[in-house]
Formats: structure tokens, C-alpha cells, sequence
């Protein structure tokens, strides 16, 4: 049992350093403004029918980026299509206990959309997040 937790610690934190590469990547080296793990619970236009992950969340002064670990999956962004940030405790047809981190923006063809991420400092996010 010990050596099936030892393995599954290997690949958990080399699925977390892969997330954070492919972050690093997407927003250029940019210097972070915050980061951290974060757990998407989804994007609203997909439903309640996707899957949820953990992964790693940075905020820069350009973009929002969220690399899943698995399955691998990258959202990318803008800060100016960002509409606002709020708090909920439901989204994408999936209702928590606790609070989320929701983050409402415009997409590349003008729609709206949504995602929500259960993180640390929800607080920290929110102040993060304020300017955009």
C-alpha cells in the first residue's frame, strides 16, 4: 500500500509540473500576478456533463490561464474580455457547499461564458481579480 501511494504521489506531482510548464508557456514567462491550485468545476456552456479537475490557476497583468492536469485541458483568458468576478456556490448545473471563484467573460466570437474554480484564497482571488 505504501508503494502504491509513493507511485501515485510521482504521478500527481509530475501531472502538477506539467500544468505549471504549459501555464508558464501560455502566458509568455510572464511574471505572475497570483497562482496557485486551483479545482475547475467547469465552463458553463459545457454543462454539467464535463469533467472536473485540478490544476494550476495564474493570474498576469494580460491573462487568466487554468492548466488542468487531468484531463489535459488549458483555458486561456484575456483580462480586458474578462465581464466579472463574483462568488457562487453552483455553476454548470453542479452546486458545492462552498464557495467558488466565477469568472464571467466574452469569447473569442463575442459570446458570454463562465468558469469557476474552488480555490485556497477566495478572498486574495477576488482582490486579485478586482481591476479587470
Amino acid at each position: 500500500m505504501a508503494l502504491l501511494g509513493l507511485v501515485i504521489r510521482w504521478l500527481v506531482a509530475g501531472r502538477a509540473r506539467q500544468a505549471a510548464a504549459r501555464a508558464t508557456r501560455l502566458t509568455g514567462g510572464a511574471v505572475p500576478d497570483r497562482e496557485g491550485r486551483a479545482n475547475l468545476v467547469g465552463l458553463a456552456s459545457r454543462g454539467s456533463r464535463q469533467v472536473r479537475g485540478a490544476g494550476r490557476l495564474v493570474l498576469t497583468p494580460d491573462l487568466l490561464v487554468f492548466s488542468q492536469w487531468m484531463p489535459r485541458k488549458d483555458i486561456v483568458i484575456p483580462r480586458e474580455r474578462i465581464a466579472a468576478v463574483d462568488t457562487t456556490r453552483a455553476h454548470a448545473g453542479k452546486a458545492t457547499g462552498a464557495r467558488m471563484l466565477r469568472v464571467r467573460f466574452t469569447t473569442e466570437d463575442g459570446g458570454e461564458d463562465a468558469c469557476a474554480w474552488h480555490v485556497a484564497d477566495l478572498e486574495g482571488w477576488l482582490a486579485a481579480l478586482a481591476g479587470t
